[in-house]
């Protein structure tokens, strides 16, 4: 099959993603806790899965989002290599990289500064947490995107947070990468293998400290870099044994802690062209439509998913009734899409009083 990708497609590869991060954000600190090996392996993790699945297969939807749903992530890495490639790829002369930074800070920030200020008014009205110095500490460390470098701190204020760091760093990366690839057409694969050796051969140590590769910009160059590849190599074509690789990598990196190392970019080469393929067939389905509006909404939705999972996963824990659990669940999913929605209105009043300021004109 040929590599082109729509900016359609990559709607309906974003709100699939989207979902199953609420999903597995949701799910994953639910009873029973299996664990999931997002950040570093654990075989433990995989034998709960299987035992939890075998045990209880009618619950099988939990299970399935709580260990998996976490692949979620590498449809927004893999998009955001493969879109900015094909905006700046094909440029004549270097562009600006000064503007293409603010660019991206300008495009996160509002979004990301509406949800901290959420976050904290939620947790004070809603949740009766107390605002502390800890808390302003802690909002500081967050804002700043320097989180990720510090022991302890990746997951603060919220576990989805630890995002925005990784593809500012991913953003600082592109100018690079792209500089690479016009000096040599190999150039951007010596930088994934690059990466790869640095993640086998240290990625343990790091996590040991609290401080997985996967939290930052490394760990997640592969498969940024093989959106970038995609986007920038028109005649490549996508071979059905390449499919076939993925899937027999991605399944035996469920099992072996060196392979597992693979699985993400396996995953996005397993699952990117079949998403495409069924996208095309059933294009003018509701669901499709559903699929591409929530994907439009993505940033929103991951946004303030994080923070939101509360009381509602603690009522879905103390509750003895499955039923009522999914329906705290579906309470959940609702909720977050309402507040997204007041998200997206609320940037939209920001960047509008932005827009006022001369010297950010240009950049809105």
């Amino acid at each position: 099959m040929n590599n082109r990708i729509s900016k359609t497609d990559t709607l309906v590869l974003k709100g699939i993603g989207i979902l199953m991060i609420i999903f597995h954000n949701f799910f994953h600190i639910m009873t029973p806790l299996m664990g999931e090996n997002e950040f570093e392996y654990d075989k433990q993790n995989l034998l709960n899965f299987i035992s939890s699945f075998s045990a209880n297969p009618v619950y099988s939807f939990q299970y399935i989002f709580s260990f998996f749903g976490h692949y979620g992530v590498q449809f927004f890495i893999f998009c955001s290599g493969y879109g900015l490639a094909v905006v700046y790829g094909n440029l004549e002369r270097d562009f600006n990289v000064k503007d293409f930074i603010f660019s991206r800070v300008r495009k996160l920030y509002p979004v990301f500064t509406i949800a901290i200020v959420l976050l904290v008014l939620y947790q004070y009205l809603i949740l009766d947490t107390q605002i502390t110095l800890r808390t302003l500490r802690e909002i500081f460390i967050r804002y700043t995107l320097i989180a990720n470098w510090i022991p302890g701190k990746v997951f603060i204020l919220s576990g989805p947070f630890w995002f925005y760091s990784m593809i500012i760093q991913l953003y600082l990366c592109f100018p690079l990468l792209l500089k690479i690839n016009k000096k040599s057409k190999y150039g951007l694969w010596v930088v994934m293998f690059i990466a790869y050796i640095i993640i086998l051969s240290t990625n343990q140590y790091f996590s040991s400290l609290g401080l997985s590769l996967y939290c930052n910009f490394i760990g997640n160059l592969p498969v940024f870099i093989i959106g970038m590849i995609s986007a920038l190599n028109r005649e490549w074509k996508y071979p059905k044994w390449i499919w076939i690789a993925s899937a027999g990598v991605f399944l035996i990196g469920q099992f072996n802690v060196y392979v597992w190392n693979f699985s993400q970019i396996a995953f996005v080469l397993m699952t990117v062209p079949l998403l495409v393929k069924l996208y095309e067939k059933f294009s003018n389905s509701i669901l499709s439509k559903a699929v591409i509006f929530t994907g439009g909404l993505s940033m929103y939705l991951f946004a303030v998913n994080g923070f939101l999972r509360m009381p509602w996963v603690q009522m879905s824990i103390d509750t003895t009734s499955k039923f009522n659990s999914f329906l705290y669940f579906g309470a959940f999913v609702v909720l977050v899409f309402l507040v997204a929605l007041f998200v997206r209105l609320m940037e939209g009043y920001c960047l509008n009083l932005m827009s006022k300021f001369s010297f950010l004109k240009k950049n809105l």
